[in-house]
């Protein structure tokens, strides 16, 4: 993946604009079909936040993507 991909696909994600993905942001793109699928993406988020405060920046979106392979 191209940095610029990620980084547009981070911007969309960033939906009130504020440079970091929430959670409910998070779940909102995605749009889990069961709570299975919500865990799932619950430690996929958590993963991806590596700092632990509870949002995703940018740094850590493109390092998430890369390091995981994760397809967005």
């Amino acid at each position: 993946l191209k940095k610029e991909r990620i980084i547009e696909c981070f911007e969309n994600y960033d939906l009130d604009g504020n440079g970091t993905i929430s959670f409910e942001e998070f779940i909102d793109m995605i749009k889990p079909s069961d709570e299975g699928e919500k865990q799932d993406l619950k430690n996929l988020y958590k993963k991806f936040d590596t700092n632990g405060d509870g949002a995703i920046d940018l740094n850590e979106f493109i390092n998430g993507v890369i390091d995981s392979n994760t397809k967005i």
